[in-house]
């Protein structure tokens, strides 16, 4: 990610889908006082309580979401206090963090700066930051690569010749060649008004198109070697076969409303049949398209999966019990073995595994319980447990209720439901633009 400055956070989001020179000089960091680990307080003493906490894969690092008000700051840590960056993103909209290896962190925001276009709430865009560079870059923004995707037709768009810098899906990240890549799905202004998948190198910021997609993609997922392994469109599933896409028949699912949710065991997808309290969870074969295995856990509502930000695995599941208490079902066998220990640990809270290092050996856990509500570190290899942050539960709901599966799917349904045709946004761009 090279830059010739450094960009402030809200710069760059104002920025975002509207002109990309409004590059400022970053403020510099702010010192905060050595309270208890990561309890951050405004210059007026009103104290940022943590709402998200995502350790780095390699386990050295936090980054964490604070928020008092509709005011929210990121901050950045790392475990020997060898880093500490601190973001203020003002009242963005900040619909996801996550790492993007151990160097990124992907920031999906909703933007309502379109000039060019008729759209109501707003559309999605991820920034790239990087804390130890303390640089930031909107993905999509830099269209080295695509300029020169053979027949791509350019728009007539004021600020992007090709491509726009909106997302559709929360990121997934790969790894291929050795560079470190984030895929996302946007739209091609080539006539045909597609999601493409399109992959970016997080260290150069440069852009190529992978897939050229189908019309009104409601998602696709990556498979475990980051390539296309089905997609969701107008309600259907398709799975992914050499160059095509071959339609899983609706008969499959008993004629019920079907989700697709993310990669299931070795050779599955993960669907969703059915609405709540009564929804599934099956595993389809990429290979067949029939239903090979049904992993809904009995006794649970509101189940959802839990992969892995990083390799896209599916890790377990989490659901609520009938006294609202989540339980967490474990594939994985390392966070199988570790969970009742540390179940143990907090006796009388509602816990949720919030994220976790690559080896499963450093666990962040968000604690629920009456009167309060905060995250703490688990080193299994130390054996001890560490408070983080304070959080809160808000009256009729909780602070922290997404797993990054869910994430994901709060992203997709916020997207469809602002870009029912991805023709419109088309027509509204050449309509708009002289």
């Amino acid at each position: 990610m090279n830059r010739t400055g450094r960009l402030a956070l809200s710069a760059v989001l104002s920025a975002t889908l509207v002109s990309p020179a409004l590059a400022q000089t970053a403020p510099p960091t702010t010192d905060l006082p050595d309270v208890q680990a990561s309890t951050y307080w405004a210059p007026n003493g009103q104290t940022y309580l943590v709402e998200r906490a995502e350790i780095s894969p390699d386990g050295t690092t936090i980054a964490y979401v604070a928020a008092r008000a509709n005011a929210r700051r990121i901050r950045v840590e790392a475990l020997d206090g060898s880093l500490s960056r601190t973001a203020d993103l003002e009242d963005t909209n900040l619909r996801d963090l996550m790492w993007a290896g151990n160097g990124h962190l992907l920031l999906t925001i909703m933007t309502q700066s379109i000039d060019t276009l008729d759209v109501e709430n707003g559309l999605m865009s991820v920034i790239a930051y990087n804390p130890r560079a303390d640089s930031y870059e909107t993905l999509l923004r830099n269209r080295t690569s695509v300029n020169s995707m053979g027949s791509i037709t350019p728009s007539r768009m004021r600020t992007t010749p090709r491509v726009m810098a909106i997302v559709f899906e929360r990121p997934s990240v790969r790894v291929r060649d050795g560079r470190l890549e984030a895929a996302v799905n946007t739209i091609s202004f080539d006539g045909s008004c597609r999601y493409d998948l399109y992959s970016v190198d997080l260290d150069t910021a440069a852009p190529a198109r992978e897939i050229k997609g189908v019309q009104r993609t409601e998602a696709m997922i990556l498979d475990e070697t980051g390539e296309p392994a089905a997609l969701q469109q107008d309600g259907h599933i398709k799975l992914r076969r050499g160059a095509g896409w071959r339609l899983v028949p609706a008969a499959r699912f008993g004629g019920q409303t079907s989700e697709l949710l993310g990669m299931g065991h070795t050779g599955t997808v993960l669907v969703k049949v059915g609405e709540e309290p009564s929804a599934r969870l099956v595993e389809v074969s990429r290979e067949t398209g029939e239903i090979v295995n049904d992993i809904t856990p009995a006794g649970l509502t509101d189940v959802l999966p839990i992969h892995d930000e990083q390799t896209g695995a599916l890790l377990g599941l989490v659901g609520s019990e009938s006294d609202g208490f989540r339980t967490h079902v474990f594939f994985n066998a390392a966070l199988a073995d570790a969970w009742p220990a540390v179940r143990g640990a907090f006796p009388g809270d509602d816990i949720q595994l919030a994220s976790w290092s690559a080896d499963f050996r450093k666990l962040v856990i968000y604690a629920e319980r009456q009167g309060g509500s905060d995250f703490h570190l688990i080193d299994l290899d130390r054996g001890d447990s560490r408070l983080l942050a304070p959080s809160w539960a808000p009256p009729g709901g909780r602070a922290f209720d997404r797993t990054g599966t869910s994430a994901a799917i709060d992203i997709r349904r916020a997207a469809a439901a602002r870009i029912q045709d991805p023709r419109r946004l088309c027509t509204d761009v050449r309509r708009d633009t002289p």
